[in-house]
């Protein structure tokens, strides 16, 4: 559960990064060349994607994890022990 909220802050933190840059790619370099509209119309969906996907993986995906893990640790305490008749 730690690494799946690791990665979705880590997809996050770069979906960030890639929609920062491609804003300043937009305000840096104003001309409409060919090079400036090719990295906003790569970076901008790309920084989306791992936005959101980042917030799917700590929202959603680390809570369909927590039964298992409350299972997995009531095993762990729990005392089994097997006799023969």
């Amino acid at each position: 559960m730690k690494g799946t909220i690791k990665t979705g802050v880590i997809f996050n933190l770069v979906g960030i990064l890639l929609m920062f840059f491609a804003t300043y790619v937009l305000f840096v370099y104003k001309d409409t060349s060919l090079v400036t509209t090719f990295l906003v119309v790569f970076l901008e969906p790309g920084g989306w994607f791992f936005f959101w996907e980042g917030l799917n993986l700590i929202l959603f995906e680390s809570k369909k994890m927590r039964p298992k893990l409350e299972f997995y640790k009531k095993m762990y305490k729990s005392r089994i022990d097997f006799f023969s008749d």
